[in-house]
């Protein structure tokens, strides 16, 4: 595993849970 994928993964889960974050807002 490269440090390059790790952080993807990480960005991907903080824009995954703002999403997520943003639809709670809107409800």
């Amino acid at each position: 595993m490269t440090v390059e994928l790790m952080s993807d993964q990480k960005i991907n889960i903080q824009s995954t849970a703002r999403i997520v974050f943003e639809g709670k807002l809107r409800v």
